[in-house]
Order: C-alpha cells, then sequence, then structure tokens
C-alpha cells in the first residue's frame, strides 16, 4: 500500500483500537538498528518514513480520545512517548548523518553544519513536505529547544545577549525575536515558524518564565552552567546524574536553587526531592564525587572545605 493511500486509510477509520492496532504494527515494522553500512540517505530515510506514518496514526488517536478512563489515559500517554521516542530516534540518526558527512574529505564542518544545524530542511525534503509530520517536528524542535535539549543552543541566553532588558524583548515581540534567533541555528525551522507561528504556542509559558526572570538571570546562568557541565561528567562517565546533582547540592546548600533554575524539576516537589537525596545518599566518597564536588566549588565560589565524612546537610529551603 502506497503511503498516501495509506493515510486515506488512517483518515476514514474511526475505530480507536484499530488505529492502536495499526500504530503497533507500524513501530515494529521499520528495524530501528540501522545497518552502519547503508547509505546515509537510506539510513535517515527508513526512520522518517516510520515517523511519518506514526504521526498521521497518533493525530488520528487523539481525536478520537475524549472522555477516557485511567486504563486508556495511561495507553494515549504511552503512544505519544513512542512517538516522542521515535522523533528522538531520528534526530540521533541526523546526527549520525551529520558527523559522517564531516568525516568525507569532500566536506567542510562548516558547510555541513550551515546545510544542516538542527536538521529540520532535511526533514522537510524526507518528508516530501507532509504538513502533520512538519507540524509535530517543528513543535518538539522548538520545545526541545527551550528546553537546552540541542547542544550549542541555549534560547535564554540568546534572549539575553540581544535584549539588554525585557523591556526591549516585548517590544519586539516574542513571535519576531524567537524567529530571529533560531535562524542562527536553522533557518529553515525559523522560515516554517515564520508562517506557521502557532508552532509557538508550545513555549509560551517558557518565555514567560524568561521574563519572569529577567533580572536574575546573572544567577540563574550560573546555575544552569553547573548543571549543565555535572550532567556532561555523569554522561561520559555512566553515572546517575540526577542522584548527584541533588545529592551534592543539598551539601552545598543550594538545593532550592537547582530546583527553581531546572528544567527537570518543580519547585513544589521540593519535600519529595528532599526525600529522594536523603534516601539516595551514600557514606562513601569516590573519586567522581570529588570530582563533580570541583565543579560545584568552581560555580558556587565555595571556601570552606566538607568533612570526608560529610554527607547530606540539613536542608533549608532559600529564598
Amino acid at each position: 500500500m502506497k503511503k498516501n493511500e495509506l493515510f486515506e486509510k488512517i483518515n476514514r477509520t474511526n475505530d480507536r483500537n484499530a488505529l492502536i492496532n495499526l500504530f503497533i504494527e507500524k513501530m515494529n515494522e521499520f528495524d530501528e538498528d540501522i545497518d552502519v553500512n547503508e547509505e546515509i540517505d537510506e539510513s535517515l530515510l527508513k526512520p522518517l518514513n516510520k515517523l511519518d506514518i506514526c504521526v498521521h496514526i497518533v493525530n488520528k488517536i487523539n481525536s478520537l480520545s475524549n472522555n477516557l478512563n485511567e486504563v486508556e489515559q495511561e495507553e494515549l500517554f504511552n503512544i505519544n512517548l513512542f512517538l516522542r521516542n521515535l522523533y528522538v530516534l531520528c534526530l540521533n540518526q541526523l546526527q549520525r548523518t551529520r558527523l559522517e558527512l564531516i568525516k568525507e574529505k569532500e566536506y567542510d564542518k562548516d558547510l555541513v553544519d550551515s546545510k544542516m544545524n538542527l536538521g529540520f530542511g532535511l526533514i522537510m525534503r524526507k518528508v516530501d513536505l507532509d504538513k502533520e509530520t512538519l507540524n509535530y517536528v517543528s513543535k518538539e524542535m522548538i520545545k526541545d529547544i527551550s528546553d537546552d535539549k540541542f547542544e550549542d543552543v541555549d534560547l535564554e541566553e540568546d534572549i539575553h545577549k540581544k535584549f539588554k532588558t525585557k523591556e526591549q524583548f516585548e517590544k519586539n515581540g516574542l513571535r519576531k525575536s524567537i524567529i530571529d534567533i533560531i535562524y542562527n541555528y536553522d533557518s529553515d525551522l525559523s522560515d516554517y515558524i515564520a508562517v506557521n507561528p502557532n508552532v509557538l504556542d508550545t513555549i509560551k509559558d517558557r518565555v514567560d518564565e524568561y521574563i519572569k526572570d529577567y533580572d536574575i538571570y546573572d544567577d540563574k546562568r550560573k546555575y544552569k552552567l553547573l548543571m549543565r557541565e555535572v550532567k556532561d561528567y555523569c554522561f561520559d562517565n555512566n553515572l546517575n546524574y540526577k542522584s548527584h546533582l541533588l545529592r551534592i547540592s543539598a551539601e552545598y546548600n543550594i538545593f532550592n536553587k537547582i530546583i527553581k533554575y531546572s528544567h527537570d524539576y518543580r519547585e513544589e516537589d521540593y519535600n519529595e526531592l528532599k526525600d529522594y537525596v536523603i534516601s539516595e545518599s551514600r557514606n562513601d566518597i569516590d573519586e567522581d564525587y570529588e570530582n563533580i564536588r570541583k565543579i560545584f566549588k568552581k560555580y558556587t565560589k565555595e571556601t570552606d572545605e566538607l568533612g570526608t565524612s560529610s554527607n547530606v546537610v540539613p536542608f533549608k529551603k532559600g529564598k
């Protein structure tokens, strides 16, 4: 069955269970373990074809999902999560494509990056400008940009570089400001947002947070850099980032700052996270622990050494 015929079948189907079965079937239809010997375009095309079809199925399932019971809501959550994981797989494959191109002698890194960057343009061409898929991908990309998921892209920092005051940002307008900033990273995504501004609705709350924090950004940036460096260290050394970050932030009595400035937590989760840190704390202090503490010292300018037997200090929620 050709893709367009399949899309028509999806649009005609109003049986939610049948669509769920079709989604599972399509999720399993392509092999996610891409052969490293395949052609670059082909290795990228497989997961994108899969994404293209699954977006249409999930959109249809979502449109039929009113008055769901608890079990059905959980099922729908998992379906959307599977789709999200597929999108991440496509981005990872895109990054592999980028690295493969840079390795080739005839490709210059700057040239490759100027053509790919976040890769929306390449995705756009591979899915034949399919509206539903591009709408889904653009919204996920803009959310990931606001959540600092892309390396070397920090939307909040770029806003502060471009606008010295929140009044300047507000005068320029959210839409124009974000479009101009994203253009530096992905001109195709920027152009798409310019004609589909509803994509920015997904990050309105996050931008409102940026505006609210405008005058405390210097403090916020320090802790963002700390978290970024700790996360990189934990990733490189196969460590539990959450456990190390929260444990040591509690010892340095900056636990409340980490919760306040991290995208991963909410301030109302304070007590739950406190209990988690206490339960995960250990008396052993190894080399990794000491290395992460050095990162904390660099950003907090801590002068007093914690004792080698120190564990979690009493929690004190700051202002």
